[in-house]
């Protein structure tokens, strides 16, 4: 997202994003180790970050794909039970089974104002 990654870093890292890349977006690990930022949650900050420093590089197809898959995952959950929640299993694509932890299932009024959805979408 910065900048800093030279174009070939970039074409290395698009094409590792199979390791990351789920049904739901992009998850924060591809190892499941039962902790809270690990396989198979998906964040949408983090979201937004892949998809800004995709689009600065170049890979506005593989920003498009996964901001898709996390938005709709999103509004999915959200017709289904009304929330936003802090964090989604991307291999589900819901929230319902992820583990219960301190953090977990934090219900939010929409703690991802509009301008972080539209920098998703864009």
């Amino acid at each position: 997202m910065a900048g800093i990654a030279s174009p070939e870093q970039a074409h290395a890292l698009v094409k590792s994003l199979s390791k990351l890349e789920q049904p739901g977006g992009l998850v924060m690990s591809p190892y499941e180790t039962e902790g809270q930022w690990d396989f198979p949650y998906a964040w949408a900050p983090t979201q937004m970050i892949a998809m800004e420093g995709l689009r600065r590089y170049g890979f506005n197809h593989d920003a498009d794909r996964i901001s898709y898959n996390f938005l709709s995952m999103l509004a999915e959950n959200f017709r289904r039970d009304g929330t936003i929640r802090e964090k989604y299993n991307a291999v589900t694509r819901s929230s319902e089974n992820c583990r219960q932890s301190r953090l977990q299932h934090q219900r939010r009024r929409i703690w991802m104002d509009k301008r972080g959805i539209r920098r998703i979408s864009a």
